[in-house]
């Protein structure tokens, strides 16, 4: 319409650019061209365009647990649990996400299963590959452990390190590796029982004529070492 002399007039075009949009320089653009009823003196000045580009820029974090913590030794199948967490913090959605994943498992641990409900686990590379990974989004690694009733005590000696990556550069990097070590607890019950027979014994019934018999049992879950078994007799005359 009529624009008097002077005077400027502004069109604000507001825009979402989502974690999704592929990055670019000079990608999006607004052009805009004026015209009048009148001649212009100056028709370069009349179309103007300031493109922008799209950066893309993410913040994969690693976190990792265990459950129970210590575990004790010998307490069931599929005893320890080990959960690695992978999320994209964002703002922009990341893409080729895998993460490497080193397991230290002592003697006596033996791995049950690896799930991974977002994307495939390699056991042969030990990489759990998840490709496009969403921003907010996050995906967990399910490592279940049996803890032999064998396995030695001792303090953070299992565990399962995960270390993420991705194409794009990470704006924190400090995140990107977590892990969780679990100590080992050893518990026994070890437990004693006795019989005779025959009960009563009659005297002079011949030789070998009366047997007693200790039973020694380990009621567990764990092995026991070093086990010995006092024994205390009373014979009359």
């Amino acid at each position: 319409g009529d624009h008097p002399a002077g005077i400027s007039a502004n069109l604000t075009i507001t825009l979402t650019v989502g974690s999704d949009t592929a990055e670019g320089t000079d990608v999006i653009s607004a052009t805009g061209t004026v015209s009048s009823n009148e001649p212009d003196t100056d028709e370069t000045n009349n179309t103007a365009v300031d493109p922008t580009s799209v950066a893309i820029e993410v913040d994969m974090a690693m976190s990792a647990s265990d459950d129970p913590d210590p575990v004790v030794a010998g307490s069931g199948a599929g005893n320890l649990v080990h959960v690695l967490t992978a999320t994209n913090n964002g703002p922009s959605d990341a893409t080729g996400v895998f993460i490497d994943v080193v397991p230290v498992l002592p003697a006596g641990v033996g791995l049950d299963s690896v799930e991974a409900d977002i994307g495939t686990f390699d056991a042969d590379t030990l990489v759990w590959t998840i490709g496009d990974h969403p921003a907010g989004i996050s995906a967990n690694l399910t490592i279940t452990l049996t803890v032999g009733a064998d396995a030695a005590e001792g303090t953070d000696v299992i565990s399962a390190t995960g270390t993420v990556s991705s194409n794009e550069p990470d704006t924190d990097e400090s995140n990107n590796t977590a892990v969780d070590p679990t100590s080992i607890a050893r518990e026994v019950d070890m437990a004693m029982s006795a019989s005779d027979n025959p009960d009563p014994v009659l005297a002079g019934s011949g030789p070998s004529n009366l047997v007693h018999v200790l039973t020694a049992t380990n009621n567990g879950p764990s092995n026991a070492t070093g086990v010995f078994v006092d024994v205390v007799p009373v014979f009359t005359g």
